[in-house]
Protein backbone atom coordinates (compact mmCIF):
# COMPACT_ATOMS: atom_id res chain seq x y z
CA UNK A 1 0.00 0.00 0.00
CA UNK A 2 1.65 3.07 -0.96
CA UNK A 3 2.13 5.75 1.57
CA UNK A 4 0.44 9.14 1.60
CA UNK A 5 2.77 12.10 2.27
CA UNK A 6 1.85 13.86 5.47
CA UNK A 7 3.50 17.12 4.82
CA UNK A 8 1.87 19.84 1.72
CA UNK A 9 3.85 20.26 -1.16
CA UNK A 10 3.80 21.09 -5.23
CA UNK A 11 5.08 19.49 -7.64
CA UNK A 12 7.26 21.67 -10.20
CA UNK A 13 10.14 21.05 -13.03
CA UNK A 14 13.95 22.27 -12.14
CA UNK A 15 13.66 24.43 -15.73
CA UNK A 16 10.24 26.86 -13.57
CA UNK A 17 12.15 26.33 -10.42
CA UNK A 18 15.25 27.78 -11.47
CA UNK A 19 18.35 29.48 -9.60
CA UNK A 20 16.22 29.12 -6.25
CA UNK A 21 16.23 26.41 -3.51
CA UNK A 22 13.40 24.65 -3.40
CA UNK A 23 13.38 25.37 0.75
CA UNK A 24 15.36 27.69 1.50
CA UNK A 25 17.57 28.51 4.36
CA UNK A 26 16.55 30.78 7.06
CA UNK A 27 18.51 33.75 8.36
CA UNK A 28 16.72 36.23 11.15
CA UNK A 29 13.55 35.50 10.24
CA UNK A 30 13.29 35.27 6.71
CA UNK A 31 14.28 32.71 4.02
CA UNK A 32 16.55 33.05 1.99
CA UNK A 33 16.38 30.86 -1.69
CA UNK A 34 18.74 32.63 -4.38
CA UNK A 35 21.58 30.45 -6.21
CA UNK A 36 24.46 32.10 -8.19
CA UNK A 37 27.46 30.48 -9.35
CA UNK A 38 30.80 30.87 -10.52
CA UNK A 39 31.47 30.29 -14.31
CA UNK A 40 33.33 26.92 -14.41
CA UNK A 41 36.75 27.37 -15.06
CA UNK A 42 39.78 25.11 -15.76
CA UNK A 43 40.97 27.02 -12.47
CA UNK A 44 38.06 25.68 -10.70
CA UNK A 45 38.96 22.27 -12.55
CA UNK A 46 42.46 22.28 -10.86
CA UNK A 47 41.30 23.18 -7.43
CA UNK A 48 38.91 20.48 -7.30
CA UNK A 49 41.50 17.67 -8.50
CA UNK A 50 43.76 18.54 -5.72
CA UNK A 51 41.01 18.73 -3.45
CA UNK A 52 40.48 15.08 -4.23
CA UNK A 53 44.11 14.43 -4.36
CA UNK A 54 44.75 15.27 -0.86
CA UNK A 55 41.48 14.17 0.85
CA UNK A 56 41.83 10.47 -0.38
CA UNK A 57 38.40 8.17 0.81
CA UNK A 58 36.23 10.75 1.35
CA UNK A 59 32.57 10.27 0.45
CA UNK A 60 30.38 11.07 -2.27
CA UNK A 61 28.63 14.09 0.23
CA UNK A 62 31.63 15.56 1.84
CA UNK A 63 33.45 15.89 -2.22
CA UNK A 64 30.12 17.27 -2.65
CA UNK A 65 30.51 20.08 -0.54
CA UNK A 66 33.67 20.77 -1.75
CA UNK A 67 32.46 21.03 -5.37
CA UNK A 68 29.40 23.55 -4.19
CA UNK A 69 31.70 25.60 -2.27
CA UNK A 70 34.21 25.94 -4.57
CA UNK A 71 31.95 27.02 -7.91
CA UNK A 72 28.86 28.77 -5.81
CA UNK A 73 29.02 32.71 -4.93
CA UNK A 74 25.92 32.61 -3.24
CA UNK A 75 23.43 30.12 -1.55
CA UNK A 76 20.06 31.63 -0.24
CA UNK A 77 21.20 34.02 2.23
CA UNK A 78 24.38 33.38 2.38
CA UNK A 79 27.12 35.62 -0.09
CA UNK A 80 30.20 33.09 -0.52
CA UNK A 81 32.75 35.34 -1.91
CA UNK A 82 34.26 37.05 1.12
CA UNK A 83 33.89 33.60 2.89
CA UNK A 84 36.90 31.22 3.63
CA UNK A 85 36.50 27.77 2.58
CA UNK A 86 35.39 26.13 5.76
CA UNK A 87 32.80 28.86 6.48
CA UNK A 88 31.25 27.95 3.24
CA UNK A 89 31.22 24.12 3.61
CA UNK A 90 29.57 24.93 7.23
CA UNK A 91 26.94 26.69 5.48
CA UNK A 92 26.52 23.82 3.13
CA UNK A 93 26.88 21.24 5.79
CA UNK A 94 23.92 22.60 7.97
CA UNK A 95 21.29 23.11 4.73
CA UNK A 96 18.42 20.70 4.01
CA UNK A 97 19.65 17.72 2.17
CA UNK A 98 16.99 18.75 -0.86
CA UNK A 99 18.64 22.23 -1.48
CA UNK A 100 21.90 20.57 -1.42
CA UNK A 101 20.65 17.92 -3.92
CA UNK A 102 18.73 21.05 -6.00
CA UNK A 103 21.98 23.00 -6.01
CA UNK A 104 24.37 20.45 -7.17
CA UNK A 105 21.99 19.43 -9.98
CA UNK A 106 21.34 23.04 -11.07
CA UNK A 107 25.57 23.47 -11.47
CA UNK A 108 25.60 20.82 -13.63
CA UNK A 109 23.19 22.03 -16.02
CA UNK A 110 24.48 25.23 -15.48
CA UNK A 111 28.26 24.36 -16.53
CA UNK A 112 28.11 21.96 -18.83
CA UNK A 113 23.99 21.84 -19.80
CA UNK A 114 20.78 19.84 -19.49
CA UNK A 115 21.32 16.96 -21.29
CA UNK A 116 22.92 14.37 -19.43
CA UNK A 117 24.07 11.15 -21.94
CA UNK A 118 24.33 8.28 -19.39
CA UNK A 119 24.67 4.44 -19.72
CA UNK A 120 21.64 2.84 -18.23
CA UNK A 121 20.87 -1.05 -17.35
CA UNK A 122 17.15 -2.59 -17.58
CA UNK A 123 16.60 -3.92 -14.28
CA UNK A 124 13.79 -6.42 -15.55
CA UNK A 125 15.65 -7.90 -18.62
CA UNK A 126 19.30 -6.21 -17.88
CA UNK A 127 19.17 -5.12 -21.58
CA UNK A 128 22.04 -1.76 -21.32
CA UNK A 129 21.53 1.41 -23.45
CA UNK A 130 22.03 4.65 -24.20
CA UNK A 131 19.89 7.22 -22.33
CA UNK A 132 19.52 10.84 -22.65
CA UNK A 133 17.87 12.63 -19.48
CA UNK A 134 16.75 16.20 -20.11
CA UNK A 135 17.58 17.98 -16.40
CA UNK A 136 15.20 20.46 -17.35
CA UNK A 137 12.29 18.05 -16.86
CA UNK A 138 13.68 17.08 -13.66
CA UNK A 139 10.65 17.29 -10.94
CA UNK A 140 11.36 18.92 -7.73
CA UNK A 141 9.10 19.07 -4.88
CA UNK A 142 9.07 22.49 -3.28
CA UNK A 143 6.84 22.65 0.37
CA UNK A 144 3.68 24.94 0.22
CA UNK A 145 4.14 28.24 1.83
CA UNK A 146 2.90 29.31 5.08
CA UNK A 147 -0.03 31.71 4.79
CA UNK A 148 0.53 35.55 3.56
CA UNK A 149 0.52 37.28 6.62
CA UNK A 150 -1.20 41.11 6.83
CA UNK A 151 1.94 42.83 8.06
CA UNK A 152 4.21 43.10 5.61
CA UNK A 153 7.23 43.70 8.20
CA UNK A 154 6.46 40.30 9.92
CA UNK A 155 8.96 37.85 9.16
CA UNK A 156 7.84 34.86 7.05
CA UNK A 157 9.05 31.33 8.08
CA UNK A 158 9.69 28.41 6.77
CA UNK A 159 6.88 25.98 6.78
CA UNK A 160 6.03 23.47 8.99
CA UNK A 161 7.52 20.20 6.78
CA UNK A 162 7.29 17.73 10.11
CA UNK A 163 4.95 14.84 10.61
CA UNK A 164 5.06 12.26 13.87
CA UNK A 165 5.41 8.71 13.74
CA UNK A 166 4.57 6.41 16.05
CA UNK A 167 6.33 3.42 17.14
CA UNK A 168 5.18 -0.18 16.24
CA UNK A 169 7.65 -1.39 18.73
CA UNK A 170 8.63 0.83 21.14
CA UNK A 171 12.31 0.62 22.13
CA UNK A 172 14.65 1.80 25.16
CA UNK A 173 16.75 4.99 24.66
CA UNK A 174 18.95 6.40 27.63
CA UNK A 175 16.33 4.60 30.16
CA UNK A 176 13.19 5.83 28.46
CA UNK A 177 10.67 3.85 26.56
CA UNK A 178 10.80 5.74 23.20
CA UNK A 179 7.19 5.20 21.05
CA UNK A 180 7.04 8.02 18.88
CA UNK A 181 9.69 9.95 16.57
CA UNK A 182 9.08 13.92 14.91
CA UNK A 183 10.69 13.45 11.65
CA UNK A 184 11.14 15.81 9.11
CA UNK A 185 13.40 17.31 6.54
CA UNK A 186 17.12 16.10 7.15
CA UNK A 187 20.31 18.33 7.36
CA UNK A 188 23.46 17.63 4.76
CA UNK A 189 25.19 17.13 7.93
CA UNK A 190 23.41 13.55 7.94
CA UNK A 191 25.20 12.59 5.04
CA UNK A 192 28.29 13.79 5.40
CA UNK A 193 28.86 11.90 8.51
CA UNK A 194 29.13 9.00 6.54
CA UNK A 195 32.55 7.84 5.79
CA UNK A 196 33.72 6.65 2.92
CA UNK A 197 31.45 4.54 0.67
CA UNK A 198 27.87 3.95 1.97
CA UNK A 199 26.50 1.07 2.33
CA UNK A 200 22.38 0.53 1.80
CA UNK A 201 22.00 -0.39 5.30
CA UNK A 202 24.40 2.86 6.32
CA UNK A 203 22.24 5.47 4.11
CA UNK A 204 18.87 4.14 5.09
CA UNK A 205 20.58 4.89 9.00
CA UNK A 206 22.32 8.49 7.56
CA UNK A 207 18.85 9.76 6.07
CA UNK A 208 16.65 8.51 9.15
CA UNK A 209 19.28 9.38 11.99
CA UNK A 210 18.82 13.04 9.92
CA UNK A 211 15.16 13.56 9.52
CA UNK A 212 14.71 12.76 13.65
CA UNK A 213 14.04 15.92 14.99
CA UNK A 214 13.00 15.07 18.80
CA UNK A 215 12.60 11.63 20.19
CA UNK A 216 9.30 11.14 22.16
CA UNK A 217 9.73 10.63 25.82
CA UNK A 218 12.88 13.21 25.53
CA UNK A 219 11.89 16.48 26.45
CA UNK A 220 15.14 18.07 24.51
CA UNK A 221 16.07 17.12 21.05
CA UNK A 222 19.07 14.76 21.31
CA UNK A 223 22.30 14.32 18.61
CA UNK A 224 22.15 10.26 18.35
CA UNK A 225 25.23 8.06 18.34
CA UNK A 226 25.65 5.71 15.69
CA UNK A 227 24.29 2.66 17.67
CA UNK A 228 21.35 4.39 19.39
CA UNK A 229 18.68 3.12 16.57
CA UNK A 230 20.16 -0.30 16.84
CA UNK A 231 17.05 -1.71 18.63
CA UNK A 232 14.69 0.12 15.75
CA UNK A 233 12.87 -2.57 14.47
CA UNK A 234 13.14 -3.86 10.80
CA UNK A 235 8.98 -3.22 10.55
CA UNK A 236 9.74 0.62 11.49
CA UNK A 237 12.54 0.74 9.68
CA UNK A 238 11.03 0.15 6.49
CA UNK A 239 8.04 2.04 7.53
CA UNK A 240 9.77 5.40 8.21
CA UNK A 241 11.99 4.78 5.34
CA UNK A 242 8.52 4.83 3.20
CA UNK A 243 7.63 7.96 4.80
CA UNK A 244 10.54 9.95 4.55
CA UNK A 245 10.30 8.55 0.50
CA UNK A 246 6.75 9.71 0.59
CA UNK A 247 7.54 12.81 2.11
CA UNK A 248 11.04 13.75 0.44
CA UNK A 249 11.30 17.04 -1.12
CA UNK A 250 13.99 18.67 -3.40
CA UNK A 251 14.50 17.16 -7.13
CA UNK A 252 13.66 13.70 -8.02
CA UNK A 253 16.87 11.84 -8.11
CA UNK A 254 15.58 9.02 -10.25
CA UNK A 255 14.55 8.36 -13.69
CA UNK A 256 11.69 6.73 -14.74
CA UNK A 257 11.01 5.40 -18.09
CA UNK A 258 10.45 2.32 -20.36
CA UNK A 259 12.83 -0.26 -21.37
CA UNK A 260 13.28 -0.20 -25.20
CA UNK A 261 13.97 -3.91 -25.04
CA UNK A 262 11.51 -5.62 -23.00
CA UNK A 263 8.88 -2.23 -22.83
CA UNK A 264 8.85 -2.21 -19.03
CA UNK A 265 8.70 0.32 -16.48
CA UNK A 266 11.52 0.61 -14.89
CA UNK A 267 13.06 3.53 -12.15
CA UNK A 268 16.50 3.59 -11.52
CA UNK A 269 18.76 6.51 -9.46
CA UNK A 270 20.67 8.20 -10.99
CA UNK A 271 24.24 8.37 -10.89
CA UNK A 272 25.42 11.82 -9.12
CA UNK A 273 28.99 10.55 -8.39
CA UNK A 274 31.10 13.57 -9.47
CA UNK A 275 33.06 11.85 -12.54
CA UNK A 276 30.03 10.52 -14.15
CA UNK A 277 27.67 13.69 -13.50
CA UNK A 278 30.07 16.05 -14.59
CA UNK A 279 32.30 14.07 -15.90
CA UNK A 280 33.01 13.75 -20.62
CA UNK A 281 30.21 10.59 -20.76
CA UNK A 282 27.41 13.19 -19.23
CA UNK A 283 27.70 15.57 -22.10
Amino acid sequence: MAVKPKIRYSTVTLAELGPQLPIGIESNGQIGKQLSELPWKMKHEKELGAMRAKNQGISVAQFTSMVLATLYKRMGPHDFEPMDFNARRIHISQAFMADVYYAYVWLRRQSIGNVCDMKLRCPNCTNQFDFAADLNTVEVRVPQPVEPVKDDKQPVGLPNMNWTYKLQDPFELRNKTVTELLLGPARWYAMEAVKGQMNTGEAKYAIINGSIHKVGGHDQQLVLADHELDEMSKRDLEQITAEIDANALGPDMSIKDVCPRCNRDFELPIDWGFDSFFGISSR
